[in-house]
């Protein structure tokens, strides 16, 4: 079966094998997409959880979300002092930021079977 059941079913079983994580989904709205709050708010979620030792069950994110997240998705960490850094871009607003990553912090990508065809290789191959 697929869909939403489906997939509530695989989220839980896969946050059962990870300790310590945390499911981050994007919305199903196509109107948050576009709205910069939103994005906003949920990339400092994201960055929240890239400082702690958690790890990030990710699925459905958008793509100004992943462009945002560019560095971190890619390990283009510089340091700084004691700390791993990466660059945080907040397109349509000239705004970077940078946030700091836990040493333990991972990333799991959930992909739909008919959406991961869609995926560039270049996506696929971060995680």
């Amino acid at each position: 079966m697929r869909g939403s059941i489906s997939k509530s079913v695989i989220m839980q079983s896969i946050t059962g094998k990870f300790e310590n994580s945390t499911i981050v989904e994007g919305s199903p709205f196509i109107s948050d997409i576009n709205k910069p709050e939103y994005v906003t708010k949920n990339i400092s979620h994201i960055m929240k959880l890239v400082e702690s030792d958690k790890t990030m069950i990710a699925s459905s994110l958008n793509k100004t979300t992943e462009g945002a997240l560019f560095d971190l998705f890619n390990k283009f960490f510089k340091r700084v002092e004691e700390n791993e850094t990466y660059r945080v871009a907040l397109q349509n607003s000239g705004y970077n930021t940078i946030g700091v990553a836990h040493p333990n912090f991972n990333t799991a990508i959930i992909i739909r079977e008919e959406d991961l065809l869609k995926e560039s290789s270049a996506f696929l191959n971060r995680f």
